[in-house]
Protein backbone atom coordinates (compact mmCIF):
# COMPACT_ATOMS: atom_id res chain seq x y z
CA UNK A 1 0.00 0.00 0.00
CA UNK A 2 2.85 2.34 0.69
CA UNK A 3 4.34 1.76 -2.81
CA UNK A 4 0.85 2.68 -4.49
CA UNK A 5 0.67 6.11 -1.98
CA UNK A 6 4.56 6.37 -3.42
CA UNK A 7 3.80 6.25 -7.01
CA UNK A 8 0.99 8.83 -6.93
CA UNK A 9 2.46 11.16 -4.67
CA UNK A 10 5.72 11.29 -6.89
CA UNK A 11 4.39 10.84 -10.23
CA UNK A 12 1.45 13.73 -9.39
CA UNK A 13 4.22 15.89 -7.95
CA UNK A 14 6.39 15.58 -11.13
CA UNK A 15 3.66 16.32 -12.91
CA UNK A 16 2.51 19.28 -11.41
CA UNK A 17 5.90 21.47 -11.28
CA UNK A 18 6.03 23.77 -13.42
CA UNK A 19 2.14 23.26 -14.65
CA UNK A 20 -0.81 25.88 -15.53
CA UNK A 21 -2.47 25.02 -12.14
CA UNK A 22 0.69 25.86 -10.52
CA UNK A 23 1.26 29.05 -12.29
CA UNK A 24 -2.36 29.97 -11.54
CA UNK A 25 -1.72 29.19 -7.88
CA UNK A 26 1.08 31.30 -7.86
CA UNK A 27 -1.16 34.14 -9.10
CA UNK A 28 -3.96 33.65 -6.95
CA UNK A 29 -1.00 34.56 -4.10
CA UNK A 30 -0.04 37.81 -5.58
CA UNK A 31 -3.67 38.98 -5.12
CA UNK A 32 -5.94 36.64 -2.76
CA UNK A 33 -6.36 36.56 0.94
CA UNK A 34 -4.06 33.18 1.70
CA UNK A 35 -6.73 31.53 4.10
CA UNK A 36 -9.30 31.79 1.38
CA UNK A 37 -7.22 30.48 -1.22
CA UNK A 38 -5.64 27.50 0.40
CA UNK A 39 -8.96 26.42 1.10
CA UNK A 40 -10.31 26.89 -2.07
CA UNK A 41 -7.32 25.00 -3.79
CA UNK A 42 -7.43 22.58 -0.91
CA UNK A 43 -10.94 21.91 -1.60
CA UNK A 44 -10.53 21.95 -5.56
CA UNK A 45 -7.67 19.51 -5.02
CA UNK A 46 -9.51 16.92 -3.05
CA UNK A 47 -12.16 17.32 -5.77
CA UNK A 48 -10.77 16.91 -8.64
CA UNK A 49 -8.53 13.64 -8.51
CA UNK A 50 -11.36 12.62 -6.78
CA UNK A 51 -12.95 12.73 -10.24
CA UNK A 52 -10.02 11.64 -11.91
CA UNK A 53 -9.92 8.62 -9.73
CA UNK A 54 -13.51 8.22 -9.75
CA UNK A 55 -14.90 8.55 -13.50
CA UNK A 56 -11.12 8.16 -15.17
CA UNK A 57 -12.15 7.10 -19.30
CA UNK A 58 -15.85 7.69 -18.35
CA UNK A 59 -14.75 11.81 -18.37
CA UNK A 60 -14.23 11.53 -21.98
CA UNK A 61 -17.93 9.86 -22.60
CA UNK A 62 -19.54 13.11 -20.98
CA UNK A 63 -16.64 15.48 -22.53
CA UNK A 64 -14.91 16.26 -25.39
CA UNK A 65 -11.39 16.63 -24.17
CA UNK A 66 -10.36 19.47 -26.92
CA UNK A 67 -13.52 21.11 -26.18
CA UNK A 68 -12.29 21.22 -22.27
CA UNK A 69 -8.61 22.52 -23.51
CA UNK A 70 -10.14 24.97 -25.97
CA UNK A 71 -12.25 26.47 -23.35
CA UNK A 72 -9.93 26.76 -20.84
CA UNK A 73 -7.06 28.42 -23.62
CA UNK A 74 -10.36 30.96 -23.70
CA UNK A 75 -11.10 31.91 -20.38
CA UNK A 76 -7.26 32.69 -19.83
CA UNK A 77 -7.16 35.04 -22.57
CA UNK A 78 -10.42 36.62 -21.22
CA UNK A 79 -9.04 36.80 -18.09
CA UNK A 80 -5.63 38.22 -18.77
CA UNK A 81 -6.86 40.84 -21.02
CA UNK A 82 -9.43 41.60 -17.93
CA UNK A 83 -6.78 41.78 -15.58
CA UNK A 84 -4.24 44.01 -18.03
CA UNK A 85 -7.06 46.97 -18.80
CA UNK A 86 -9.44 47.01 -15.39
CA UNK A 87 -6.88 46.82 -12.11
CA UNK A 88 -10.13 47.63 -10.22
CA UNK A 89 -11.51 43.99 -11.16
CA UNK A 90 -8.63 42.65 -10.13
CA UNK A 91 -9.00 43.74 -6.52
CA UNK A 92 -12.89 43.39 -6.45
CA UNK A 93 -12.61 39.73 -7.64
CA UNK A 94 -9.72 38.61 -5.43
CA UNK A 95 -10.89 40.65 -2.06
CA UNK A 96 -13.98 39.64 -1.71
CA UNK A 97 -15.68 37.45 0.44
CA UNK A 98 -16.61 35.16 -2.68
CA UNK A 99 -13.60 34.53 -3.87
CA UNK A 100 -13.47 31.20 -2.66
CA UNK A 101 -15.28 30.26 -5.13
CA UNK A 102 -14.08 32.14 -7.82
CA UNK A 103 -10.54 30.39 -7.15
CA UNK A 104 -12.33 27.12 -6.28
CA UNK A 105 -14.08 27.37 -10.32
CA UNK A 106 -10.70 28.11 -12.00
CA UNK A 107 -8.25 25.69 -10.44
CA UNK A 108 -10.84 22.93 -11.05
CA UNK A 109 -11.24 24.42 -14.52
CA UNK A 110 -7.87 24.43 -15.27
CA UNK A 111 -7.11 21.06 -13.56
CA UNK A 112 -9.65 19.07 -15.42
CA UNK A 113 -7.94 16.71 -17.95
CA UNK A 114 -4.97 17.81 -16.65
CA UNK A 115 -1.87 15.49 -16.74
CA UNK A 116 -2.13 15.16 -12.96
CA UNK A 117 -5.82 13.69 -12.98
CA UNK A 118 -4.59 11.52 -16.11
CA UNK A 119 -2.23 10.05 -13.80
CA UNK A 120 -4.60 9.37 -11.43
CA UNK A 121 -6.77 7.51 -13.85
CA UNK A 122 -4.43 5.40 -14.47
CA UNK A 123 -3.10 4.81 -11.04
CA UNK A 124 -6.04 4.10 -10.00
CA UNK A 125 -7.16 2.24 -12.96
CA UNK A 126 -3.73 0.35 -12.17
CA UNK A 127 -3.86 -0.66 -8.45
CA UNK A 128 -7.32 -0.58 -8.03
CA UNK A 129 -7.42 1.36 -5.16
CA UNK A 130 -9.08 4.56 -4.90
CA UNK A 131 -8.86 5.78 -1.74
CA UNK A 132 -4.90 5.46 -1.56
CA UNK A 133 -4.27 7.09 -4.86
CA UNK A 134 -6.44 10.09 -4.43
CA UNK A 135 -4.36 10.57 -1.01
CA UNK A 136 -1.45 10.31 -2.84
CA UNK A 137 -1.96 12.28 -5.22
CA UNK A 138 -4.38 14.79 -3.75
CA UNK A 139 -1.25 15.64 -0.80
CA UNK A 140 1.68 15.78 -3.69
CA UNK A 141 -0.84 18.71 -5.74
CA UNK A 142 -1.10 20.74 -2.15
CA UNK A 143 2.08 20.45 -1.55
CA UNK A 144 3.31 21.92 -5.06
CA UNK A 145 -0.19 24.62 -4.85
CA UNK A 146 0.87 25.34 -1.34
CA UNK A 147 4.59 26.09 -1.48
CA UNK A 148 3.59 28.24 -4.81
CA UNK A 149 0.93 30.24 -2.92
CA UNK A 150 3.01 30.91 -0.46
CA UNK A 151 5.28 31.95 -2.90
CA UNK A 152 3.03 34.67 -4.43
CA UNK A 153 2.16 35.65 -1.06
CA UNK A 154 5.78 36.24 -0.38
CA UNK A 155 6.11 38.30 -3.73
CA UNK A 156 3.27 40.63 -2.75
CA UNK A 157 4.76 41.70 0.40
CA UNK A 158 8.41 42.18 -0.44
CA UNK A 159 8.12 43.73 -3.84
CA UNK A 160 5.46 46.32 -4.42
CA UNK A 161 4.80 46.25 -8.13
CA UNK A 162 1.27 46.58 -10.24
CA UNK A 163 0.06 42.70 -9.64
CA UNK A 164 -2.58 43.36 -11.67
CA UNK A 165 -0.66 43.66 -14.73
CA UNK A 166 1.73 40.46 -13.60
CA UNK A 167 -1.48 38.70 -13.36
CA UNK A 168 -2.65 39.94 -17.21
CA UNK A 169 0.56 38.57 -18.75
CA UNK A 170 0.18 35.69 -16.97
CA UNK A 171 -2.96 34.22 -17.59
CA UNK A 172 -2.13 35.82 -21.24
CA UNK A 173 1.10 33.50 -21.43
CA UNK A 174 -1.15 30.49 -19.85
CA UNK A 175 -3.80 31.28 -22.93
CA UNK A 176 -0.71 31.20 -25.33
CA UNK A 177 1.13 27.65 -23.78
CA UNK A 178 -3.00 26.22 -23.88
CA UNK A 179 -3.73 27.19 -27.79
CA UNK A 180 0.36 26.39 -28.08
CA UNK A 181 -0.50 22.74 -27.34
CA UNK A 182 -3.51 22.22 -28.56
CA UNK A 183 -2.33 23.41 -31.85
CA UNK A 184 0.67 21.09 -31.37
CA UNK A 185 -1.61 17.90 -31.04
CA UNK A 186 -3.90 19.07 -34.07
CA UNK A 187 -0.67 18.70 -35.94
CA UNK A 188 0.99 15.66 -34.66
CA UNK A 189 -2.56 14.19 -36.06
Amino acid sequence: MLNIFLSSFVLVLLAELGDKTHLYTFNIGLHASKKIALFAISFSVFFVMALGALLGQSLYYFFNLKFIQYSIASLFLLVGILFLFNKDLVEKHFKSSNSFLGIFLGFSLAEMGDKSQLVVFALSAKYKNFFVVWLGASLAELMVNAFSLWFGQLLRKKIKLNFAFISGILFLLFSCFSFYKIIQEVVRG
